[in-house]
C-alpha cells in the first residue's frame, strides 16, 4: 500500500468542481492540549498515520507531530475580507452592524450571527473584517458592537 502524505506547502491549487473552479488550499490548527495556546500553520498531513506536523507561525519553528485527535483543523475558505486578510473557518468577523463567526454548513461557507442566522460568505466579503477567531478571542462574540 502506498503511503499518502500531503505536503501542504507544495500545494498551490486544487480543482473544486462547480461554481468555484480552482482555489487555494491552506490549513491552520489549534492544538487542544498545548500549554501555550496558539494558532499554528499546518506543514504536512500524514493520512496513513493520522498525524499533522505543525509550525509555530510567530517563531517560525516546528512544534512536532500531533495526532488528528489532538488538534482542531482549521480550513481556509478561499475568501479574503475587505482588507485582503484570508478568512478561515472559526474566524470572528464584523460588519458595520454585526459580529459573527465563519462556519462551513451544508455545502458552503457562511457568516453566522445569532440574530440574523446564516449568510453566504461570498455575499459579504466586501464588507466584513476579520477581528479574531473562536479559539484565541471567543470573548469578541459577546462584546457589543
Amino acid at each position: 500500500m502506498k503511503k499518502w502524505v500531503m505536503e501542504v506547502n507544495k500545494i498551490k491549487t486544487s480543482t473544486i468542481y462547480g461554481v468555484f473552479g480552482k482555489r487555494e488550499i491552506e490549513f491552520r490548527a489549534w492544538p487542544k492540549r498545548r500549554r501555550t495556546k496558539m494558532i499554528c500553520k499546518v506543514v504536512q498531513i500524514d493520512f496513513d498515520v493520522k498525524r499533522i506536523l505543525l509550525l509555530d507561525i510567530e517563531r517560525n519553528i516546528q512544534l512536532g507531530w500531533y495526532g488528528f485527535d489532538e488538534i482542531e483543523l482549521i480550513q481556509y475558505t478561499g475568501f479574503k475580507d475587505k482588507n485582503g486578510v484570508k478568512i478561515f473557518e472559526g474566524d470572528i468577523v464584523k460588519t458595520p452592524t454585526r459580529k459573527g463567526k465563519i462556519q462551513f454548513i451544508w455545502s458552503g461557507w457562511y457568516f453566522h450571527t445569532d440574530k440574523d442566522g446564516f449568510v453566504e460568505l461570498h455575499d459579504v466579503t466586501d464588507i466584513i473584517e476579520v477581528i479574531g477567531n473562536i479559539y484565541e478571542n471567543k470573548e469578541l462574540l459577546n462584546e457589543n458592537n
